[in-house]
């Protein structure tokens, strides 16, 4: 079972509504990069948000920050945690796989059903999952005022600053990314290898491998062909 096969199982049967966004779904776009957490974004209807929540508690999954994950439903708390917290996303991790974390986004980074009608569906296994359009990536990357390499550069590196004791400081989009940068720099190298082979085995689930593969002999062969005959 893939990495994250059993949250698309359980969104799925609890009805969830929701994109992959983030590293991950730049990897089913076919840029294989370092990246252990699946990023979503959900509907924050209340009970929508509810189902959400207890669809990731019913995988034993825990929030890194001291809270109740029932509250995410509430637009109120949700925003108090935004303008208190600096919050950007509710990140939970898996106790038994320490590799394994999905960070949920607290407001919407586009209009939801925007981002939702231009998902691009994807098979991973045997589940169809909706991933963000690659012009969605670029401009939600954008719009969190990074660049945007780094969202689809690949390669494994160590952060430069240490994570603060502060859970809170995991809550923002700076702090999951420093917090992956350690964790991946803490594994052993088969432990490394390991996980860019489940990598590999996402892009090839989605087909997305292949099409990068296809795209960039079509790209060599037009540059042997301008070479070949220059005029």
């Amino acid at each position: 079972m893939g990495l994250y096969d059993d949250v698309y199982a359980t969104f799925e049967e609890a009805a969830v509504r929701y994109v992959v966004v983030g590293g991950l779904a730049v990897v089913m776009s076919g840029h294989v990069r370092a990246t252990v957490d699946l990023d979503v974004v959900v509907d924050l209807d209340p009970d929508a948000a509810a189902r959400a929540m207890q669809a990731l508690e019913g995988l034993g999954l825990q929030p890194r920050v001291p809270i109740a994950p029932r509250d995410f439903a509430d637009p109120d708390v949700r925003e108090g945690w935004i303008r208190d917290k600096h919050m950007q996303v509710l990140s939970f991790f898996d106790p038994q796989h320490p590799a394994r974390e999905v960070d949920v986004f607290v407001s919407y980074p586009l209009d939801f059903e925007t981002l939702v009608a231009g998902a691009v569906p994807t098979r991973i296994g045997d589940r169809i999952v909706p991933v963000a359009a690659r012009h969605h990536l670029i401009e939600m990357t954008r719009a969190a005022g990074r660049p945007v390499t780094s969202t689809l550069s690949s390669g494994f590196s160590k952060g430069t600053a240490s994570m603060s004791d502060d859970p809170w400081s995991r809550a923002t989009f700076a702090g999951t990314e420093q917090a992956q940068a350690e964790l991946i720099a803490d594994l052993t190298p088969d432990e490394r290898l390991a996980l860019l082979e489940q990598l590999l085995e996402i892009a090839e689930a989605s087909g997305a491998l292949q099409r990068a593969c296809e795209d960039k002999q079509r790209t060599l062969d037009e540059a042997w062909a301008t070479a070949l005959d220059p005029t």
